[in-house]
């Protein structure tokens, strides 16, 4: 669930991309809705991914409202996913019982198949502050201020997704879409 539709498609494909099938909806509301039409049908829902800053019920109101959710054929695992930002969510412990993971944007598709996998397979989950001690020194921003990156990538989603990481870490970002514009962008810098 994210209130972003680039967002929402960047999710989907990741999940895609790992094998998953995925639905995607842009509201708590609409999430509680689907959640109680594949439950009214027999089915239920492994994983719920929801974004914490959302217009109407945010991810952890929406989260405590599927936890209360007796009906359910099983409680699915919830991943929270925040931007970094003064206003970060409350501590985990905090959301013990109502969330499983805080995960912060932007999560890597590795991060997200592990978190997914231990979290469906009934193993603890892995805190944020893990894994965020897990990251690598290039996700955490040491470049010197000013730094740009010539991004050459002709896949729309794959780009937008390039596009948000490498600017929350901080980079100046110039997008080529093909080798010609690599060779324009370099020249115009050089």
């Amino acid at each position: 669930m994210d209130d972003n539709p680039l967002s929402r498609e960047i999710l989907i494909n990741a999940l895609a991309g790992l094998g998953l099938s995925a639905t995607a909806v842009n509201s708590g509301e609409a999430s509680l809705t689907a959640i109680t039409e594949r439950s009214n049908t027999g089915r239920s829902i492994d994983a719920l991914i929801l974004d914490w800053r959302m217009p109407g019920l945010d991810g952890i109101e929406t989260a405590r409202r599927v936890r209360g959710m007796s009906a359910l054929p099983k409680q699915p695992a919830i991943l929270l996913i925040s931007a970094y930002s003064e206003d970060d969510p409350p501590a985990e412990q905090d959301l013990a019982g109502v969330i499983d993971v805080v995960l912060h944007k932007p999560v890597e598709q590795s991060t997200l198949y592990t978190t997914l996998v231990t979290l469906i397979s009934g193993a603890p989950p892995v805190s944020a502050s893990e894994q965020v001690e897990q990251t690598t020194a290039t996700e955490t921003s040491d470049f010197p201020s000013g730094t740009r990156i010539l991004l050459a990538e002709d896949s729309f989603i794959n780009q937008q997704m390039a596009l948000e990481m490498l600017r929350n870490m901080g980079l100046e970002v110039i997008v080529a879409e093909d080798g010609v514009e690599v060779c324009t962008g370099l020249k115009k810098t050089l």
